[in-house]
């Protein structure tokens, strides 16, 4: 006879193993299939994250609706990023990112049919067809009144569902207990409250916007290769200077990763000029 708790892991161990393996099985159907875009380009990086970008600028256009209060987004500046990893060293030291985790982690793209190397700063991508939120068997992954994907890190059972379900690795289990002061626990949750056996991610600083400040990844960049911006306002900063979202994205090639997916992604990045030096020395992200 099988005992009950013996019968709810079997069930368990099935659901799981289900989830997972349609995401694997959709990924391979999905690699079968015709991308929208003229030609693509496979681009080598560092590490195990892997993407393609395309030929033709922003080969699915940004379609901007009227569906929420905001429509917050970031722009990369690829062509301006050195690879200093202070946006890195900024998100940690102001929301306390526990040891393990890089909210923004920075990858090495090198030997492109462009002939440059560059670097590629990955923050969550804010998708507002969001893989996370729709496996989240919980409900704790959900949107903002700006679209902003947050974690209910009080309601997260560590199921790490989300982590399996996105295609850009941006998510982090939190393995150990907190440690951030509570005094700054309260200035910045949710981004600074880090409970043990919850998943954790950049939540593009939503209390900062919400008192009409930059993030400080976008300040922290000496090379203000960063910009924060809303599309409904059609403007950006980084910090120094303001732009139209529009027009610079009219100006320069721009990709937004695994654009293919569906996934629409919030962080769009402009692609470095053909005419930049190669990058030599080495950065382990």
């Amino acid at each position: 006879m099988v005992s009950r708790r013996r019968y709810i892991k079997t069930l368990i161990s099935l659901f799981l193993g289900g989830i997972i393996g349609y995401h694997y099985l959709y990924r391979f159907l999905l690699g079968k299939s015709k991308v929208v875009a003229d030609k693509k380009l496979p681009f080598p990086v560092s590490g195990d994250f892997k993407f393609e970008i395309f030929s033709t600028a922003m080969a699915q256009p940004l379609q901007v609706k009227r569906k929420w209060k905001r429509h917050w987004v970031m722009i990369i500046d690829l062509e301006r990023c050195d690879g200093c990893a202070l946006c890195t060293a900024s998100c940690n030291i102001e929301h306390g990112v526990p040891n393990g985790q890089t909210w923004i982690k920075i990858y090495v793209i090198k030997e492109t049919p462009l002939r440059v190397t560059y670097f590629l700063p990955r923050p969550c991508m804010q998708c507002e067809n969001a893989p996370c939120v729709k496996v989240c068997p919980v409900g704790a992954n959900y949107y903002n009144e700006d679209g902003v994907v947050m974690i209910d890190k009080d309601r997260c059972i560590g199921c790490r569902l989300c982590m399996a379900a996105c295609p850009y690795g941006a998510r982090y289990f939190n393995w150990e207990n907190p440690s951030f002061p509570a005094e700054r626990n309260e200035e910045h949750y949710p981004e600074s409250y880090h409970p043990r056996g919850v998943v954790e991610k950049c939540m593009f600083c939503v209390m900062e916007l919400n008192k009409g400040k930059l993030p400080p990844c976008v300040l922290g960049c000496k090379m203000r290769a960063l910009y924060m911006g809303d599309l409904y306002e059609d403007a950006a900063s980084n910090g120094v200077e303001t732009v139209k979202i529009s027009e610079l994205l009219s100006k320069r090639f721009s990709f937004r990763l695994f654009e293919e997916l569906g996934t629409e992604p919030r962080v769009i990045y402009l692609a470095p000029l053909k005419s930049k030096p190669s990058i030599t020395y080495p950065l382990k992200p």
